[in-house]
């Protein structure tokens, strides 16, 4: 497996069937890849639409979480470590992720980039419902790992990003 298209989804109904139809017709762009859908003790009809997607596509998974810590941090992780791709990227259920960025994300991991960021600061980005006092956070540390870490990224905090497997797999995550 190449790619591995990890997705939280917390009470997701209404969103999954459209983010599912787009990630599905990125099979001309991607010709080996996985969607992990990590329900996250939803409350809603999430896990069941989430469950008929893998009935009806053979590259879908769904993992249901009701136990243990939950959080769009803690379903990301289980997602990535129950991943078969080499290559992971995490896009969130709310269809806000620009989803033809991803082939170009997986060409820069094949070009020795370990990890690749979308950002909704460059032009032709979406802040979504992003607020002022959350941006001006974002922004700040993004700017501070640059300064400490020789990091060169526009928005560090943002979930839409792709990853070589054997980072994750080599790193010890303690927080969610």
């Amino acid at each position: 497996m190449e790619v591995s298209i990890v997705v939280p989804a917390y009470n997701e109904q209404e969103n999954l069937p459209k983010l599912i139809k787009n990630l599905a017709s990125l099979k001309n762009s991607l010709k080996d890849f996985e969607i992990v859908i990590v329900n996250d003790n939803s409350s809603d009809k999430t896990g069941f639409l989430a469950d008929s997607y893998s009935r009806k596509y053979d590259n879908v998974r769904v993992v249901h979480r009701s136990k243990g810590t939950n959080g769009m941090g803690a379903a990301l992780k289980e997602g990535t470590k129950i991943a078969k791709g080499k290559y992971i990227v995490w896009v969130m259920a709310d269809n806000s992720d620009d989803l033809n960025a991803i082939p170009k994300f997986v060409s820069k991991l094949k070009n020795n980039f370990d990890m690749v960021f979308g950002s909704r600061y460059i032009k032709g980005g979406s802040k979504g419902d992003l607020g002022a006092f959350k941006a001006i956070l974002s922004s700040g540390y993004s700017f501070a790992a640059g300064l400490i870490f020789g990091f060169k990224v526009h928005d560090i905090t943002n979930a839409f990003r792709a990853f070589k497997k054997e980072i994750f797999n080599n790193i010890k995550l303690e927080s969610n």
